[in-house]
């Protein structure tokens, strides 16, 4: 639960408004699972990659894209 929280909350915020209406799913709901799913399959490949270098600035370089 850590990493989802921290490495992916668009997916963790996804799942949490999806999980509201796992008593009673409709047509709407169902559709937006299997976005979410195509979501996975097509960013499965993405990955975080840390790479020493040899020389230290002191501040880390940091990009976010949460959309």
């Amino acid at each position: 639960m850590y990493l989802i929280v921290y490495t992916c909350p668009d997916i963790a915020y996804l799942v949490g408004v999806l999980l509201r209406h796992v008593t009673c799913p409709g047509r709407i709901h169902m559709q937006a699972v299997k976005r979410v799913f195509c979501y996975l399959k097509g960013t499965s490949h993405y990955k975080l990659e840390f790479q020493a270098e040899d020389t230290l600035t002191g501040e880390p370089e940091i990009y976010v894209d949460s959309d």
